[in-house]
């Protein structure tokens, strides 16, 4: 895929309550969710885990993540968050997928 297929991307600065928002939101989807994690520099991820959206969730405030990834579906469209932990708190990356989950 050449960068201009790219979709576009939504960047925002979350604080603490647009943080809790999110994922509670996102974990009341009927859509299936899939969590992937990046884990900090001195953190594995241990072979053939599955994460679930709460252990993510506590695994980034704990520090022990970088950043976790959800991939979901919302009205008939599939989504992409991205939430990192910084210094200031947290920040969502979000774009629409190409691909359905699981495809």
């Amino acid at each position: 895929m050449r960068p201009e297929e790219l979709p576009p991307l939504y960047q925002s600065e979350l604080d603490e309550e647009s943080y809790d928002a999110l994922l509670r939101d996102l974990g009341a989807l009927d859509g299936a969710l899939e969590v992937s994690v990046k884990m900090a520099p001195e953190a594995f991820v241990p072979e053939g885990a599955s994460w679930t959206l709460a252990h993510a969730r506590e695994a980034l405030e704990a520090g022990d993540a970088r950043a976790i990834q959800i991939r979901y579906v919302h009205e008939a469209t599939v989504w992409v968050d991205t939430i990192l932990r910084g210094p200031g708190g947290f920040r969502l990356v979000r774009m629409q997928a190409h691909m359905q989950p699981g495809g």
